[in-house]
């Protein structure tokens, strides 16, 4: 699967959109389960992930709860010298507690998602950030509550029964605030 050439609309069809969808709902599910669900032979399972991970269309990862106390979530938003953007933004990529880097308008400026502890927190805006000599100025701003995130997004290519069979019974999530009736007072 030749990625750099490829129509983004082409690259995956019906099928590995569904797998994928799968995977958003239990990012551990045996390809045993997920054949069951979807009604597919295992080994077709096997085969068509272990081609999109080989490809770099799939990667599972597993994000910590923006929600816990112990892992703070950052909004970081980075300037960077001219010629360096690309280079600063695939460090960021790299790291497993960034989940989400983009290069923004203009093109001088890094967008980032850090989802972390203190101490690698602290590592990264006061240490290696600054070191790097490409890093002209860093805005940080800490997200005080999440509203909802990337885990919850679905893309739509599954049943809700086929969704309900995969998903797991862990630790669900809390309720939702109750709706903002009454702005005006």
């Amino acid at each position: 699967m030749d990625l750099s050439t490829a129509d983004p609309d082409t690259v995956l069809d019906a099928l590995d959109r569904r797998l994928v969808c799968a995977l958003q709902v239990d990012g551990r599910a045996e390809p045993g389960r997920i054949a069951e669900v979807l009604g597919v032979s295992a080994r077709t399972v096997t085969r068509r992930l272990g081609r999109m991970r080989q490809a770099g269309v799939l990667r599972v990862v597993r994000l910590p709860d923006v929600e816990d106390a112990a892992v703070g979530a950052l909004l970081l938003r980075i300037r960077v010298l001219s010629g360096r953007v690309d280079a600063v933004a695939q460090a960021l990529a790299d790291r497993p507690d960034v989940p989400f880097v983009d290069v923004l308008l203009g093109g001088h400026e890094v967008g980032a998602v850090m989802l972390t502890d203190a101490g690698s927190r602290d590592r990264l805006l006061y240490g290696q950030l600054p070191a790097t000599g490409a890093v002209t100025e860093t805005t940080v701003h800490a997200v005080l509550h999440a509203f909802a995130d990337a885990g919850q997004w679905r893309a739509g290519y599954l049943t809700e029964e086929e969704a309900a069979a995969l998903a797991r019974s862990a630790v669900p999530r809390p309720a939702a605030p109750p709706p903002l009736d009454g702005l005006d007072r």
